[in-house]
């Protein structure tokens, strides 16, 4: 994507008009959508796609810091076994569910399908909004009746020997069948088997266009200035790569071959691998000979840094996602720092309501599929929060919190938010956790300082070393401090 060509030549175009007039009849599009260019947006996220690699760290803060302050979703019930059930799917599925709130923010769908396999148990198994190729839809309900998944597999039959089946997997809210074609082996048959959990894979979508249609990637609006945010900062930086400190060399005339000998330059080879960055003395033994030196202009790439800077804003702007999470300083008119937290704060709570219903049916089929193993009829209503802390692990709480360390960190490390914000904000987003007071969370602060500063000490000199006497942490610049206090006492003396 790119921006079109224009020409100084022609006729002012008129502003598209809102409204226009009413089509008879009128087009309504039930097919569900067109399916995202995953190779394009992985690409995008990975700094893989050719075309786009120098817009990728541009493109990964919209996508990782709300998917990472938004936790995990944890549903309550009132029935103490239906409760231990939903703690265990889960915690189960704390890796599926990292991976959803990412895929669907950056992709726009996400798809997860609920079914309980021998060896392993319950699995849910994500699907690639690419392989959904179909949404079959009722005319009655308006409502989908059935995923067609359509997937062309490599796999490797043997050394350096690669064989590619296409299986497409029909699912129904009572059945699913898989067809094969191009089979490896004689194991590998067509099946069809009754849908055990009684639902299709469940989507996530963000901010689609209505109830059925998939989602919108948070990278959509602002793809074009993506690319040309890594199409002028290429330029640039092969402007800065490519042009090398230039030689102009005066010599008088007929004597061309006589500097070239002095300089040691006397076959064309040596003239070739001439560096002048390498070059600590030459010769120049005429009146009429002298060498200058062309440096690249001050303001080569200024306009470059300045269309960088306008890109850099049409991102941010573009996907609501505060300045403040990209590492900088609130500059502008972009508010104060606790305006742009509450609007990051705002945002997560809005993706998390995007999600909650998609989640509450995916745990309701998984609880189904419990219900038939355990052979136990478990409470189908139940509520879905976020971050109930109180209800899961302690390793869950860890994977929680690093998440939103990980999302802050680019705040923390700038010096954009102090303790009383960072804790402001650690109140909002998690409303529901019992975080203590600020006295209490700046001391953990304090004491996780302390802790980096002992891991990061000078393994030979032993400097910054860390003397821990119950909740007070001192730091010591020498290895023994007794050592330390004795040459103190003998400079006194000494004086």
């Amino acid at each position: 994507m790119s921006l079109n060509p224009f020409t100084w030549f022609g006729n002012k175009k008129a502003t598209p008009e809102t409204k226009t007039y009413a089509r008879r009849p009128s087009l309504h599009d039930m097919t569900g959508g067109l399916p995202a260019n995953e190779e394009l947006l992985l690409g995008l996220f990975h700094g893989s796609y050719a075309g786009l690699e120098k817009a990728s760290p541009m493109a990964r803060v919209p996508v990782i810091i709300p998917a990472n302050m938004m936790g995990q979703p944890t549903p309550t019930s009132k029935d103490a076994k239906t409760q231990i059930v939903l703690d265990e799917i889960r915690e189960m599925m704390a890796q599926e569910i990292k991976t959803v709130n990412k895929m669907f923010i950056l992709i726009g769908t996400s798809w997860v399908y609920p079914k309980w396999d021998r060896q392993r148990g319950l699995i849910w198994k994500v699907l690639r909004d690419s392989h959904v190729t179909d949404m079959l839809l009722s005319l009655q309900t308006e409502l989908p009746i059935g995923i067609v998944v359509d997937e062309q597999i490599n796999v490797s039959v043997g050394e350096n020997s690669v064989q590619t089946i296409r299986r497409k997997t029909t699912y129904t809210p009572t059945q699913v069948t898989v067809l094969y074609q191009g089979k490896v082996s004689e194991d590998i048959k067509d099946y069809s088997m009754r849908n055990v959990a009684g639902v299709l894979p469940v989507m996530f979508a963000h901010e689609p266009d209505d109830m059925i249609s998939r989602g919108h990637s948070i990278l959509e609006p602002v793809l074009c200035d993506l690319k040309d945010y890594h199409d002028i900062d290429y330029r640039a930086s092969e402007t800065l790569a490519r042009f090398r400190v230039k030689q102009i060399q005066h010599i008088g005339s007929g004597k061309l071959k006589e500097w070239r000998h002095n300089n040691g330059l006397d076959s064309d080879s040596e003239l070739e691998a001439f560096d002048v960055a390498d070059q600590d003395l030459l010769f120049c033994v005429g009146a009429d000979e002298d060498t200058k030196y062309v440096f690249l202009p001050e303001g080569a790439t200024a306009a470059s840094e300045k269309a960088l800077e306008r890109l850099y804003w049409k991102v941010i702007e573009g996907t609501e996602t505060p300045e403040i999470f990209f590492g900088g300083a609130v500059s502008g008119n972009m508010g104060s720092y606790e305006g742009q937290l509450q609007m990051m704060v705002t945002k997560v709570q809005g993706l998390r309501e995007e999600v909650s219903y998609a989640y509450t049916e995916l745990f309701k089929a998984s609880l189904r599929l419990r219900s038939l193993i355990d052979m136990t009829k478990y409470d189908m209503d139940f509520e879905m929060g976020w971050n109930r802390l109180e209800s899961i692990s302690e390793k869950d709480k860890a994977t929680m919190l690093a998440q939103f360390a990980t999302a802050v960190s680019a705040l923390v490390t700038s010096g954009g938010v102090g303790i009383k914000q960072l804790y402001q904000l650690w109140k909002t987003n998690y409303p529901e956790l019992e975080y203590g007071t600020e006295e209490e969370f700046k001391a953990e602060l304090v004491k996780n300082a302390n802790l980096q500063q002992f891991l990061k000490q000078d393994y030979a000199t032993g400097e910054s070393m860390i003397e821990a006497a119950g909740s007070e942490a001192n730091v010591i610049n020498n290895v023994n401090k007794d050592e330390s206090d004795n040459e103190e006492d003998l400079v006194e003396e000494e004086a």
